[in-house]
């Protein structure tokens, strides 16, 4: 993973109105990230799980933002910005800033049935539902897609942004638990707009899926070792307890299990809305 360093300093108009509040930053590759800084004084948890969040979605081969890791300079953060210097001591998770693009709570209120055909690689929908039941996302729901949608050549696709809330807002050491449904995407308006009943039923569907599911976990766990090689020494990670904690809790046989057959639960759950309306 690449590091980046900034060039020039941060407006203050470059601070994203959300709870979190990232920056975004004009970097030595020439491009723009937002980026996201630890508040404290301890371990970086939150870009802890920004960074897994996207790198698993790299390893189940869905589209997000270029990222990487952004230093950014004591000169380039100015009084007038109002955030303290020490929050950008330790190195910064940026995803690079991407053109094209409108939320997808914006997009559904537009959708029609063109629209819906332009979408190339339409199940990623589902598949980012089933990655969220997997990682216990509490932060990707009805209310807060957490999803934008991104415009190529005329086709679109779906890119997921927001990973702090993973791993149930951080308590993978306690073990993890399913997301409820209002917090699936799988059950959120969206979906029954974007899939008939007769699509969501397909036996071949829901083959291919489970066969994608089992091969993805798999691959971010023959990969995790490496995967936390590249976390940068000043978050203070302990990778060896974290790297116990995600064999003990997120790549067991049983949550496996268990989150395949909550997705199953839930896509059930909207193909009985779908049928009914």
């Amino acid at each position: 993973m690449k590091t980046v360093k900034s060039i020039e300093a941060i407006d203050r108009q470059n601070i994203i109105d959300t709870a979190c509040k990232p920056v975004l930053v004009f970097c030595s590759d020439l491009e723009f990230y937002y980026c996201k800084y630890n508040t404290g004084f301890s371990s970086a948890e939150k870009l802890l799980r920004e960074y897994l969040g996207v790198v698993f979605l790299n390893q189940w081969g869905l589209s997000v933002p270029d990222f990487a890791f952004v230093k950014v300079a004591n000169e380039h953060v100015p009084e007038t910005l109002g955030i303290p210097y020490h929050y950008f001591k330790a190195t910064c998770f940026g995803s690079q800033k991407i053109d094209n693009t409108t939320e997808a709570n914006r997009f559904l209120e537009e959708i029609n049935s063109y629209q819906k055909q332009k979408f190339k690689h339409r199940n990623d929908y589902l598949k980012i539902s089933l990655f969220d039941i997997w990682v216990g996302n509490d932060d990707r729901n009805h209310n807060n897609y957490n999803l934008l949608v991104e415009s190529i050549d005329g086709n679109y696709r779906f890119v997921p942004i927001d990973h702090e809330a993973i791993f149930n807002t951080g308590n993978l050491n306690k073990g993890l638990y399913t997301i409820t449904e209002e917090s699936s995407l799988i059950t959120a308006p969206l979906c029954s707009k974007l899939f008939m009943a007769k699509e969501l039923t397909s036996q071949n569907l829901i083959a291919e899926l489970k066969d994608y599911f089992y091969l993805c976990v798999s691959n971010c766990k023959r990969n995790l070792t490496q995967i936390l090689k590249q976390i940068p020494p000043d978050w203070q990670i302990d990778k060896n307890t974290l790297e116990s904690d995600l064999n003990k809790f997120l790549f067991t046989k049983e949550w496996i299990e268990e989150s395949w057959g909550t997705f199953i639960q839930y896509l059930q759950f909207t193909i009985n809305k779908i049928s009914n309306n």
